[in-house]
């Protein structure tokens, strides 16, 4: 053995002590009361918006944002962020959580709104004019002839479930708390068939599933 790799060992062993120890020395950074927002509209967590400190709950949280995004073609203040009103954004989101009040006063948690679809909501941007107010649900099961459909996926009972469950669960943790791994990953994997497959063209004998982007649509309605 050369005096070189009996060097080398000692450093790399070194460096390895050292490691163990700044691993049982780690602990979390003391919360601050607030921080700058960090992110984008877009997929920013709402405790990121009411600028609390950033912690793995926004982590998953913008990771489901970004999931429903991928799913449905886009999210609710989609048109808002494109105009970059953080605001509009921030209000969209705590009302879909049930974290502040609609124009009418009332709280409910409106999760299936992220899974209505781009050409939708942009579509309703379009026609009330910037307005983040939705319309009320018996103005949407009367069909507004010059709005496109929402999404059949967002009227899949069981699917807005396992979203709800999946933001519920992040609304309850604070900054030190590690998210649930597992549940997460049941409610995304809830979106695939049976098989395994997550079926992403739409048919007569599965409405609700997930449907494919058409890019070129969505661009010309950002266009018009």
């Amino acid at each position: 053995i050369t005096s070189t790799t009996v060097t080398t060992s000692a450093s790399n062993q070194d460096d390895e002590d050292d490691n163990n120890d700044i691993i049982s020395k780690a602990c979390y950074r003391k919360e601050r009361p607030t921080a700058d927002f960090r992110g984008t509209s877009m997929y920013a967590s709402v405790r990121v918006h009411q600028l609390k400190d950033y912690c793995p709950r926004d982590d998953i949280w913008s990771l489901l944002y970004v999931f429903c995004d991928l799913v449905g073609g886009g999210l609710p203040w989609m048109s808002h962020a494109a105009s970059r009103d953080r605001t509009a954004c921030q209000t969209m989101k705590e009302r879909i959580h049930g974290l502040e009040p609609f124009g009418d006063g009332e709280i409910r948690i409106d999760t299936k709104r992220l899974l209505m679809g781009g050409e939708y909501h942009v579509a309703l941007y379009k026609k009330y004019k910037g307005g983040i107010d939705p319309p009320s649900d018996e103005d949407e099961d009367d069909g507004d002839s010059s709005l496109p459909k929402p999404l059949e996926l967002s009227k899949d009972t069981e699917k807005v479930k396992l979203l709800e469950t999946a933001f519920e669960h992040l609304k309850q943790l604070n900054f030190t708390d590690m998210p649930d791994y597992d549940l997460i990953r049941t409610c995304l994997e809830g979106f695939l068939d049976d098989n395994g497959s997550n079926n992403v063209n739409s048919n007569e004998n599965n409405p609700a599933s997930i449907p494919p982007i058409d890019w070129d649509a969505l661009t010309e309605s950002f266009n018009n």
